[in-house]
């Protein structure tokens, strides 16, 4: 977030002229960061950026305020009673517990899905308390100074935000309200813990913090509530931190000189309630690199004979690099020049092994017809619909792409093999799944005896069914994916957190609903959904459109929690040939009567599949992975494609099954509606493996770095006018 930037531009300018004051430092030659370093130049960022945290999602934000001051507000009336201000593009946090910006030096905040951001209601009292959220992860801090010009504050621990928070009007104005919540940190002696103000780094992950006592640098796991002493440091108030995912990296420094300190082997550490006041000038096992900033002399990218000094640092996911900021005086033109430099320590090896696969229904094999055989057990429970229950439908298949591939990767023995749970080979992909199936959601995980609509918003699509199952510890659907990245026990069982070196994933499909498209459009007329500029045709765009920026987070978080995997993203097929058959018909006649989409009704779904590919790899593109097109793998077996025998196609039609695509929904002409129907066959993903091995050099292929992309334009033809200003504006 945006603090004090006169403040922080002051700083700057005094500390340039300033010969920088080594710390207390413990050379070691067991720290990569006292290794071979490269460094190399970036490009130039605008000092808004610089003083905003590295790991802002910059977008445009509307500010929501109330267009109608009378009457009671409730939150069901919200989006009928507001109206919405473009904020342009700013600096946006994201973590489990919504999303988090300033404006006007007040924090704005709205809930997961929200569609616009509301101001928090100041709190009462004096003093100043200011909410320091976690760009990742489910964490909140805050702090509170008793006094504007007081340098330091007390920090406070806020794991429930969401829980405890509400919506609150002030007459004319509408307002978060926070409900105190959380504990301030303390001293296992019961003093407060006090942290010097704008000294304080989160991990990209948000689990780890690094803070600034004073002198003191400490690191803070906010998931254990440890405390671990690290460094003494001179001038604090200057002093620039960062923190790697993993915790075991942290960066401290000023002026040009910075620090790495290797945290793995720290000898003192304390559970909370035990936390220590300690006032070392050094601390044993805390491994303190010589000045990394160096490199960047040494290398000939800055002048020895100029000043600057380095800002905002932060580790890239792995902890093998540094980014760092350094601000540079030029003649002629007014202010600081700001360009962004990497450093990697090029001793790091790393500890990632095997393949993970995740996703939805395209990814676990949904649509083998013969699941009954080739279903992983333990998904394929129909169980209690009315409480879940016994219930897993993921279907994840032993004929998959991602099964496929592990065999040719040698992580599986053979076709038709379950994965061992030490093995180097799991897919946790669910048919069904959503995005916040993969990242996780507000309402988190349902645990008991449920409806379907509750586990239909949970993170977890199903329940865990205990009793002895094929896949144990990695039974898909009981948790939000990326939990697999985290050790967990499990009915007396310890699941090691997976560190694949690759990771395969489509998701996206179900979010924009596209089955419920197709669902709609099995009637014996033209669906709404196909008819242009139709209201649904619009909305049908829209859910498209909209999941850029949801898609560009899932793939950034997945980066986070598994920083060394190499990460490769795919589309989705083209599954139906939408050519014309010609004046005067509306059916293919090389479509099988099963298909039940007419002509206009088979142009938007693969228009769809195009735009909707379009929109996974802009956000691909955006968050520096690796977009595999898939889209036209399986031509000249689709539906409605010419193929000699339709046992040749790559896709089911309609297929009755015993899972309905929506509860209960009976088509006139085509009875009740299998979750198989629309879906590859086992010979479908033979393909798609092949595709996906051969375009990333069998998933070696380095990742691409993050590049800027705006949302796709939509088919000119296809949507209508609520797309396209969406995508314009």
């Amino acid at each position: 977030m945006r603090r004090g930037i006169i403040l922080a531009i002051a700083i700057l300018y005094s500390v340039l002229l300033i010969p920088a004051i080594p710390t207390q430092a413990q050379t070691t030659e067991t720290n990569i960061w006292n290794g071979s370093l490269s460094a190399a130049e970036l490009q130039d960022i605008s000092e808004n950026r610089v003083f905003n945290s590295p790991f802002c999602s910059y977008e445009p934000a509307l500010l929501r305020t109330l267009h109608d001051p009378l009457g009671i507000l409730t939150p069901a009336e919200f989006l009928t009673a507001s109206t919405y201000d473009n904020l342009g593009e700013i600096c946006v946090l994201r973590n489990s517990q919504g999303q988090f910006a300033e404006h006007e030096n007040s924090l704005i905040y709205g809930y997961q899905g929200s569609p616009g951001l509301i101001k928090l209601l100041p709190r009462a009292g004096t003093g100043v308390f200011e909410y320091i959220p976690a760009p990742g992860g489910q964490y909140v801090l805050s702090m509170f100074r008793s006094a504007p010009q007081n340098n330091s504050g007390v920090l406070a621990y806020h794991p429930n935000w969401f829980e405890n928070t509400s919506y609150q009007r002030q007459g004319i104005q509408q307002y978060i309200k926070h409900t105190t919540s959380g504990f301030s940190l303390r001293y296992g002696n019961g003093q407060s813990y006090y942290v010097t103000r704008d000294a304080l780094a989160y991990s990209q992950n948000g689990r780890f913090v690094v803070v600034s006592r004073g002198p003191y640098i400490d690191k803070i796991d906010l998931q254990e509530l440890t405390q671990t002493p690290l460094a003494y440091v001179t001038s604090p108030e200057s002093t620039r931190l960062a923190i790697s995912n993993d915790g075991r990296y942290v960066a401290y420094g000023k002026n040009t000189y910075l620090n790495v300190i290797d945290t793995q082997d720290c000898q003192q550490s304390y559970e909370y309630g035990s936390w220590v006041d300690t006032r070392q000038q050094s601390y044993d096992g805390c491994l303190i690199s010589d000045n990394v900033g160096q490199i960047l002399y040494d290398q000939g990218l800055l002048d020895p004979a100029q000043a600057y000094s380095l800002f905002r640092p932060y580790f890239s996911p792995a902890g093998s690099s540094l980014y760092v900021a350094v601000g540079r005086t030029e003649v002629g033109v007014n202010g600081l020049q700001w360009r962004e430099y990497k450093i990697t320590a090029e001793d790091y090896v790393s500890s990632a092994q095997g393949y993970l696969a995740i996703g939805d229904s395209f990814v676990s094999g949904e649509g083998d017809l013969r699941g009954g055989i080739w279903y992983e057990p333990g998904t394929d429970e129909q169980g209690d619909k009315s409480n879940f229950a016994g219930r897993n439908l993921c279907h994840l298949s032993r004929r998959s792409y991602p099964y496929l591939m592990a065999v040719e990767l040698g992580y599986l023995s053979a076709t038709g093999v379950s994965p061992a749970s030490d093995g180097l080979f799991h897919s946790v992909a669910c048919s069904g799944a959503k995005i916040h199936n993969i990242i996780g959601g507000p309402f988190g995980l349902v645990e008991n005896d449920a409806p379907e609509s509750a586990f239909g918003r949970a993170d977890n699509q199903y329940r865990r069914i205990d009793e002895a199952q094929t896949l144990g510890l990695f039974q898909p659907g009981y948790r939000k994916q990326i939990d697999f990245f985290s050790e967990e026990e499990i009915v007396g069982e310890i699941r090691k957190g997976l560190n694949p070196e690759a990771i395969t994933i489509s998701i996206g499909g179900n979010d924009a609903d596209f089955g419920g498209y197709l669902a709609s459009c099995l009637l014996p007329f033209t669906c709404n959904e196909a008819l242009q500029d139709s209201e649904e045709n619009d909305w049908l765009g829209l859910r498209i459109a909209t999941q850029k920026v949801r898609l560009t987070r899932v793939f950034e978080i997945i980066k986070r929690e598994s920083p060394e995997s190499r990460i490769y993203v795919h589309g989705y097929p083209q599954f139906i040939n939408s050519n014309d058959p010609g004046v005067g018909s509306t059916i293919n006649p090389a479509c099988d009567p099963n298909v039940r989409l007419d002509q206009r009704e088979r142009v938007v779904a693969a228009q769809g599949v195009v735009y909707m590919n379009q929109v996974i790899k802009a956000a691909a593109q955006e968050a520096g992975v690796f977009y595999v097109d898939v889209e036209d793998v399986l031509n000249g077996g689709r539906l409605c494609d010419e193929v000699d025998d339709n046992k040749d196609l790559y896709f089911n039609g309609i297929t009755a099954g015993n899972d309905i695509i929506s509860a209960g929904f009976c088509a006139l002409r085509s009875g009740c509606v299998g979750s198989e129907s629309y879906h590859p066959r086992p010979s479908g993903h033979q393909k798609y493996s092949e595709a996906i091995l051969s375009q990333t050099n069998n998933l070696t292929a380095p990742m691409p770095e993050p590049q800027k992309a705006t949302i796709p334009e939509p088919p000119a033809e296809l949507f209508g006018q609520l797309t396209h200003s969406y995508v314009q504006n």
